[in-house]
């Protein structure tokens, strides 16, 4: 099942409103981004989706460690050679990312203050290696951080980004962001559920889960294992049904029962 997240359907609908002069591809990307529920599933959303939203030769999303800085996830469309090359040493040198980190906005080599400048980095001479000419960045935060940002870049003799490219690119930031801040969110209940689960599993005692109208959602490994009569779980399920009925109806916090592995077999067996 996947959950939407009311923030992010917001500003998809905020965005349909006001661009869907944009064209289908935008709205294309943002349901990819919307549906997707982990972070790998936000990487190939944005990179099967983002061709055609904003005319580039090359696309990348760089997620970065919001205290350092440093590169923790990578997809693009260009050469691994070219990643390597940057991550390794354009990524020091680049004026581009400077201006975006420091304004927290789109920025691109065509705005910069000194051409020179550019033309002097190494993230310049790197993009030039691959036949780039032009680069625009734009960053997204999760949790009021800058993490990454969506990148572009076009070849020498094409035409350099223009205002409206960067109120694209902003577009594109945000809503990238907020994908991935639920991807996050929901790889890090599953990894509490994960730990849960196995402290559950190590207890001596049998602990079934349920739901409030007694439906099963976790049995630990002593609750599973079978006995003469069958197991814990299976002894007690009917009677969890009841326990869960007793709290709702008499507002009761605890419910105990005693039960005979033999009796509470043979009475859950009787309802079925």
């Amino acid at each position: 099942t996947r959950l939407g997240s009311g923030s992010g359907e917001a500003h998809m609908d905020a965005y349909a409103v006001e661009h869907s002069a944009a064209g289908p591809g935008m709205l294309s990307l943002v349901a990819g981004l919307q549906s997707a529920l982990t972070v790998d599933e936000v990487e190939r959303a944005y990179l099967g989706n983002i061709v055609g939203v904003l005319d580039a030769d090359g696309h990348g999303l760089y997620r970065l460690d919001p205290d350092t800085l440093d590169p923790v996830g990578i997809s693009a469309d260009v050469t691994a050679d070219f990643v390597a090359r940057y991550t390794e040493y354009g990524r020091f040198d680049d004026p581009v990312m400077e201006r975006a980190r420091e304004l927290r906005r789109p920025a691109d080599s065509s705005r910069l203050a000194s051409s020179a400048d550019w033309q002097a980095s190494a993230a310049y001479s790197i993009l030039a290696g691959e036949g780039y000419y032009h680069s625009m960045r734009a960053p997204f935060e999760i949790a009021g951080q800058m993490s990454g940002t969506v990148t572009f870049a076009r070849r020498r003799g094409t035409r350099g980004f223009d205002e409206h490219d960067l109120r694209l690119a902003r577009t594109i930031s945000e809503q990238t962001g907020l994908a991935l801040e639920r991807a996050a969110r929901f790889e890090a209940t599953g990894r509490r559920v994960g730990v849960l689960q196995d402290v559950l599993n190590h207890l001596p005692q049998g602990i079934m889960v349920s739901s409030a109208d007694g439906e099963t959602i976790f049995v630990n490994s002593v609750a599973a294992a079978q006995h003469r009569y069958g197991s814990f779980a299976d002894m007690v399920s009917c009677h969890v049904r009841d326990a869960g009925e007793a709290l709702w109806r008499d507002n009761r916090r605890i419910v105990t029962a005693n039960i005979s592995e033999q009796i509470g077999r043979a009475s859950c067996r009787e309802r079925v």
